[in-house]
């Protein structure tokens, strides 16, 4: 049986901040950017270790890359939960390209 895909209240206010971002001078972007982020979580119903473990959040954690997006699930019996979406872009400006 193939489990159920659900989104946690955060994963979808983080889809309405991704959704608010890339639309907003064109709500087409905001669109394209929400159908790769939901076709990609869909195919964690049939694939659901798809996305490596990543205990660093959480002993259940697992991290999908979607892009420029991370979304980070767990694996229920019956379904596949999104608890967050968040752009990485931010977190990749932050690192400094440097030798020591």
């Amino acid at each position: 049986m193939t489990p159920a895909l659900r989104w946690s209240n955060a994963a979808r206010r983080d889809l309405l901040d991704v959704w608010a971002w890339r639309g907003r001078e064109r709500p087409e972007l905001g669109d394209r950017a929400l159908d790769r982020i939901h076709a990609a979580c869909e195919r964690l119903t049939r694939f659901p270790k798809l996305g490596p473990a990543f205990p660093h959040m959480a002993l259940e954690a697992r991290k999908l890359t979607i892009e420029r997006y991370l979304a980070f699930y767990r694996i229920d019996p019956d379904a596949i939960v999104v608890v967050r979406v968040v752009d990485q872009r931010p977190l990749l400006d932050a690192v400094k390209f440097e030798e020591a």
